[in-house]
């Protein structure tokens, strides 16, 4: 059906959006990484730093995340 081709479509432009990145939490380097494949998603797809950040780690790993996340300039509000 037609509604069923359109949510394809609009299914397929979401998960083109979908990215994963395993990362070394406690390495600087990683969240330069990080950082910088963010950056490319925000010029190829216009995203402006709108992000939405997954973090699948115990949760006593949640706050030392987040600050290296912050100290890296990876958690402001989008522009």
């Amino acid at each position: 059906s037609d509604t069923g081709q359109v949510h394809d479509i609009m299914w397929q432009n979401f998960a083109s959006g979908l990215f994963y990145n395993a990362t070394d939490t406690n390495s600087k380097d990683s969240y330069e990484q990080l950082r910088q494949l963010l950056d490319q998603i925000d010029k190829t797809r216009g995203t402006l730093g709108n992000r939405l950040f997954f973090i699948a780690t115990p949760p006593s790993m949640f706050t030392g995340i987040i600050q290296r996340l912050h100290e890296h300039g990876l958690n402001k509000s989008p522009t």
